[in-house]
């Protein structure tokens, strides 16, 4: 598979599909493989394409639905432990309880609405990623 990176529809990158996470990407240019790190993915599409240089839709899509939901699983860490507390000791009090739960809903609704908007692109090479 081949990656390109769009900004504003224009190539500015490409090689064969490496890795991507929410912090770099990795790709293959001839035998070298190259990292673009601290990448600031609100400027930058990325989008696979086939031998052929067709869109492979799905793919393409399940890589950024999976940069989403690393970045809301980095969001929900830090409380998970309260999640633990409240279910071992039961110690927050309801309002305590409802400001934790209801900041966990709101990363994981935020996360959901991102993967929604992607499920109804129909232009993936102006797409972009909103971490």
């Amino acid at each position: 598979m081949i990656i390109k990176l769009f900004n504003n529809g224009q190539i500015i990158e490409q090689g064969e599909f490496v890795s991507l996470s929410n912090s770099s990407i990795k790709f293959k240019k001839g035998e070298e493989t190259q990292e673009l790190a601290g990448v600031n993915w609100n400027n930058i599409s990325p989008v696979l394409y086939d031998e052929n240089d067709n869109i492979i839709i799905e793919e393409t899509k399940d890589i950024i639905k999976k940069l989403y939901k690393d970045e809301a699983y980095k969001k929900l860490l830090p409380t998970d432990w309260k999640v633990i507390k409240q279910q071992e000791t039961g110690d927050y009090s309801p309002e305590e309880w409802h400001i934790i739960t209801a900041e966990r809903q709101a990363f994981r609704s935020i996360c959901d609405d991102k993967i929604g908007r992607l499920e109804n692109c129909t232009d993936l090479t102006s797409y972009k990623v909103e971490l």
